[in-house]
C-alpha cells in the first residue's frame, strides 16, 4: 500500500486564533513554526491511498474557491489544486474505489459543491462517502448553514462509520470526537507498519507538546484534549508514522518522545 499526500491548498492562519491559550513568548521562541507574515501556515487537502485493486482519498480540501472564508486571524487562503494533484498521480475522480471524511468543516469536504458541473454535481458524487456515524445526524443537523450544500451533495452517499470499522485492507476507523462530534481518524496497517491519519485532532506540531491548549477550532475541549492524549499514545508506538494534513510540507512524520518532549520526525 502507498500513501501520498494530495494537495489543495493552504491557509495562513493566526498562531493564537488557532491556539488561544498558546502565551505569545511561546511563539517568539519557536518563530521557526511560523511564515515570514507570522502566521502558521496549514496545509489542505486530502490523503490518497493505494492497494493492488482499490485507491481511497481521505478528505477533499477546501475546492475552488469563489471568496476566502470569514474568519479573524486569516491570512492568504488558497484551494482548488486537488484535482491537479490527483493527475499527477495518474489519476481521476472516476479512477477511486471510495472517499472517507474525517469531518464535516468546509477544508475537508469543499470539493463536493465547489467545482460541481453544470448540472451541480461534484467530481466526488458517484462514490461512497465514509463518515463517523456517532456525529453524522448530529453534524448535518446543526452544522453551519454555510455547509448545508456540501452536506446535501454528501448524504446521498454517506457510509455511516463506527469505532474499527474496516473500510478498505488495512484501513480501519479510529473515532477521535472533540474538533467535531464525528471526528474520525484512520488508522492504516501494511507491511507491519501503521500510519494514523488524523484529522484536525492536531494542526500543528506545537500541539503534541501542549495537547492541554485549546484548540480554537474545536467543538467540545474536553473531548478533543481527551483524543489528542490517546492519539499520543498510539503514535509514540514502534514502527508508526503519523499523517496531518495541515502540517504543510511535513505532513508524514513519526511523533518520538524524547527527554525534552515529543519530537515530530518528518518522513518522507
Amino acid at each position: 500500500m502507498t500513501a501520498t499526500y494530495i494537495m489543495d491548498g493552504t491557509v495562513q492562519i493566526a498562531p493564537r486564533t488557532l491556539l488561544p491559550d498558546s502565551p505569545p513568548e511561546f511563539w517568539d521562541q519557536h518563530a521557526y513554526l511560523l511564515d515570514s507574515d507570522g502566521f502558521l501556515l496549514i496545509g489542505a487537502g486530502g490523503l490518497l491511498l493505494r492497494g493492488p485493486d482499490w485507491s481511497l482519498l481521505v478528505d477533499t480540501g477546501l475546492g475552488p474557491l469563489d471568496s476566502a472564508p470569514s474568519l479573524d486571524g486569516l491570512g492568504a487562503v488558497t484551494g482548488g489544486a486537488l484535482l491537479s494533484s490527483l493527475a499527477r498521480q495518474g489519476l481521476t475522480p472516476s479512477d477511486l474505489s471510495a472517499v472517507a471524511v474525517t469531518h464535516l468543516h468546509a477544508d475537508h469536504v469543499g470539493w463536493w459543491v465547489n467545482g460541481t458541473d453544470s448540472a451541480g454535481r461534484g467530481p466526488f458524487t458517484h462514490l461512497p462517502v465514509y463518515i463517523g456515524a456517532e456525529g453524522w445526524e448530529q453534524g448535518r443537523s446543526t452544522a453551519d448553514p454555510a455547509l448545508a450544500a456540501a452536506i446535501a451533495a454528501l448524504a446521498p452517499n454517506v457510509r455511516p462509520v463506527t469505532d474499527g470499522t474496516v473500510i478498505a485492507p488495512g484501513v480501519s476507523v479510529l473515532h477521535t470526537p472533540g474538533h467535531t462530534a464525528e471526528h474520525t481518524s484512520y488508522v492504516v496497517e501494511s507491511a507491519g507498519e501503521r500510519l494514523i491519519a488524523f484529522g484536525d485532532a492536531f494542526h500543528c506540531v506545537a500541539q503534541f507538546n501542549h495537547p492541554e491548549w485549546a484548540d480554537g477550532m474545536d467543538h467540545e475541549a474536553v473531548s478533543a484534549r481527551a483524543s489528542r492524549e490517546l492519539l499520543l499514545g498510539r503514535l509514540t508506538e514502534p514502527r508508526t508514522y503519523g499523517f496531518g494534513v495541515h502540517f504543510s510540507d511535513v505532513t508524514f512524520g513519526r511523533l518520538v518522545d524524547t527527554a525534552d518532549g515529543y519530537s515530530w520526525q518528518p518522513a518522507p
